[in-house]
């Protein structure tokens, strides 16, 4: 069952001869194995094509943001052939996009902007101050500012709005913009760092068919007045307001980084052999005065034959600029990780909330002693709800353990008489009823764990020594169940610049932590694609507010690996390519509001499947995911799977092309809504709903091989239920 239904559909795909939809002569083989990805350092991190394509930049402009993963492992050495650069698509000539206010003069230079500093705004209805410089604002609060618009911008007719604001869920960034008695419906695509992004139409705004670029920046005619932002979808951290001429270009957002070092202590590594550097690290970090440690690693190698286990706040490992390799060389066992940053996790006893919890609260009150004081609790609740169909014969963990949380920061800890009322930093998005048991339990997490400018290397040379993506016989055969670096119980842990080969299991790994940040990571040829929990790049398991930043990712199982009731995990702006499955994996066990934006993705079984990780194995995934300005060719089976009775999944601006099929609904899954995609060549139908599956939305799409609406999605079912509105076919 696990495998058998899912490969019949695609073979069934395979056998399709629909007029419509030519098949191109693809066939699947192995990924090639010539030509070379560099990282930023010149080093290889595996093996690519020469014409494979450009990372497409679809973003909008101010967010500078698996047929099935072990549900269709029928073929783990077989891959699909390199993709041929296919190029942005010709613009569309639909309808015209909307007008968004007064035209704008195209003479002389912009408009100097106007900045509109957080300390003039007035902050009303529920939120909370973050700081000097932000306020969390719950749906309802606004942010407000009096603006007098100077005569340079007013005389342009219009002006547009950023902000500075923080997004962790696509909902979040709906707001309105108030302005001159009038409401504008908007948008914040921003992402989970803080930054400038622009206020643009809402995705229901009338737009151009296919690939037609971001959405328009929303316009405000000229005046004076109050400007109210108004969050309306979720909760949604907002500071400064900047006013632009809608000629500007956005405010530029220099990529995050890890805090400046301090407290240094220069260390070489042991350099005799059958050294084991970690025994002398870790008693640096535990000889060092208290306070922010950094430990700045000589260019060179270390030799890790015993894991390095740091439990210290604020310890940094910063490699030299000229290159520091950390070798992994276990002197016995398995099933290891070479470096870990481990908090102490659960710390208390867990405190009931009384009655149901909506969605989106984040105020609670409980029943707890006067000296409860946590600074991180994780939201628990016993499983509640039914057991997907799909999902009755598979493993009690999965089944029975479907609401597994994560962490939150608390804000506040007020005693009143009805108890102690507690404030989180972000809301739980998960409607739990009171049956389920809903309470708060203290944690202790690890603060400031920080990587950065190190090679992890395992002891696997073996792993690319082949032109096939396979398993390698090790010199060091333990490192083929291994992990290069875990985060595990941490809060703000940082990999920057961080590069990882051979380890057979995960090269990084978030487990139970809060706002991680995985930026500059390439990972390539891990020395083990196994049954499942092998050949992963980065894999996070309960993990809340996690950003994968600019991954670049060859040769894996999987690139990375969304798990287990993960919560807001970002994808944004990678280049991941060859993966024996899935190279996006929002592997099942009820993960929720997921990200996946501004990637480029190629020669994967699938580009990114969502409730992926198998019938009888993971189950199916939570709602609110959502792919965006994403490029996906050269797969061998879909370009984006839903399977397992996931819900609520969102695609726009993606680029889908050379497939057996390009969109894929199966296994109960459905409330797919599809817009501003365009579809290009595939060798099966380019949208497949399975039976038992849908409901799916596809709108305003463009079909570039698909004639006619039945061509471009077949009913296969009389169950299948797809909408098509105003899609363009064979443009």
């Amino acid at each position: 069952m696990r495998n058998g239904l899912l490969v019949v559909l695609l073979l069934a795909l395979a056998a399709c001869d629909d007029a419509e939809t030519p098949d191109d002569g693809r066939t699947d083989a192995a990924p090639p194995a010539d030509g070379a990805v560099r990282d930023a350092r010149g080093d290889d991190v595996g093996a690519a094509d020469a014409d494979a394509p450009d990372t497409r930049v679809a973003a909008d402009a101010a967010a500078t943001d698996a047929a099935a993963t072990d549900a269709s492992d029928a073929s783990e050495d077989a891959g699909p052939d390199a993709a041929s650069d296919m190029g942005p698509p010709a613009p569309d000539a639909g309808p015209p996009a909307p007008d968004m206010g007064p035209p704008v003069p195209d003479a002389g230079p912009p408009a100097p902007p106007l900045d509109l500093p957080f300390a003039a705004a007035v902050a009303d209805g529920p939120h909370d101050r973050l700081g000097d410089d932000a306020a969390l604002l719950d749906p309802g609060a606004s942010l407000d500012w009096d603006v007098a618009l100077p005569p340079e911008l007013a005389a342009g007719g219009a002006f547009v709005v950023a902000l500075d604001a923080r997004v962790w869920r696509a909902e979040d960034g709906h707001v309105d913009l108030e302005w001159g008695g009038e409401t504008f419906p908007a948008r914040l695509r921003g992402d989970g760092d803080r930054g400038w992004t622009l206020a643009v139409a809402p995705p229901d705004a009338p737009r151009p068919v296919g690939l037609d670029g971001p959405p328009p920046a929303v316009r405000l005619p000229a005046g004076a007045g109050r400007l109210r932002v108004v969050a309306r979808g979720g909760t949604v951290e907002l500071g400064a307001a900047r006013l632009l001429d809608p000629r500007d270009v956005p405010p530029a957002n220099a990529p995050a980084a890890p805090p400046p070092p301090a407290g240094a202590v220069d260390v070489a590594p042991c350099g005799e052999p059958g050294c084991d550097d970690a025994p002398a690290l870790a008693a640096r970090i535990a000889d060092a005065p208290p306070g922010p440690l950094t430990l700045r690693l000589a260019a060179g190698r270390f030799t890790l034959r015993t894991p390095l286990v740091i439990r210290r706040d604020d310890v940094r490992l910063e490699g030299a600029a000229e290159g520091t390799e950390v070798a992994w060389v276990p002197a016995a066992g398995g099933d290891q990780s070479a470096v870990i940053f481990a908090g102490r996790g659960p710390s208390g006893p867990a405190v009931a909330l009384p009655g149901d919890v909506a969605a989106g609260a984040r105020r609670f009150t409980v029943q707890a002693p006067a000296d409860w004081r946590p600074a991180w609790v994780r939201f628990v609740a016993d499983d509640f709800g039914d057991v997907p169909a799909q999902c009755a014969e598979g493993r009690d963990v999965e089944r029975f353990f479907r609401h597994l949380s994560q962490p939150a920061r608390v804000l506040a800890v007020t005693p009143h008489e009805g108890g102690v009322e507690v404030v989180l930093d972000r809301p739980v998005n998960l409607d739990v009823p009171a049956a389920a048991r809903p309470r708060l339990e203290p944690l202790t997490l690890l603060r400031g764990a920080t990587v950065e400018r190190v090679r992890f290397v395992a002891d696997c040379a073996a792993a690319e020594a082949g032109p096939r993506i396979r398993a390698a016989d090790c010199a060091t055969p333990e490192v083929a169940d291994d992990d290069a670096l875990v985060f595990r119980w941490t809060d703000g842990a940082w990999a920057n610049d961080v590069t990882a080969r051979y380890f057979g299991r995960f090269s990084v790994y978030v487990d139970h932590a809060l706002e991680t940040r995985v930026a500059g990571y390439a990972m390539s040829w891990p020395s083990n694609y196994g049954e499942g929990g092998r050949g992963y790049g980065v894999h996070t398991v309960t993990a809340a507010r996690t950003i994968v930043r600019a991954p670049r990712i060859a040769h894996a199982r999987h690139a990375v690996v969304v798990d287990f009731g993960s919560s807001d995990t970002q994808v944004l702006d990678g280049e991941m390519t060859d993966t024996t499955l899935a190279i996006v994996d929002i592997h099942g066990e009820s993960s929720r509001d997921t990200w996946v934006r501004g990637n480029t993705l190629a020669r994967g079984q699938v580009g990114v499947i969502v409730g992926g990780g198998g019938t009888e194995v993971h189950c199916n995934d939570g709602p609110r995911h959502h792919l965006d300005d994403n490029r996906v060719t050269a797969t061998g089976g879909a370009a984006v799977a839903i399977m397992n009775a996931t819900r609520d999944v969102f695609l726009e601006g993606n680029d889908l092309d050379e497939g057996l099929t390009l969109l894929l609904l199966a296994l109960g899954t459905g409330d797919v809504d599809a817009r501003h995609n365009r579809f290009g060549a595939s060798t099966g139908p380019p949208v497949t709903v399975a039976a038992e599956a849908g409901p799916l939305r596809l709108w305003r799409n463009r079909f570039d091989r698909a004639c006619t609406p039945e061509a471009a999605a077949p009913r296969l079912a009389p169950s299948s239920e797809i909408e098509q509105i105003d899609n363009a076919y064979c443009p």
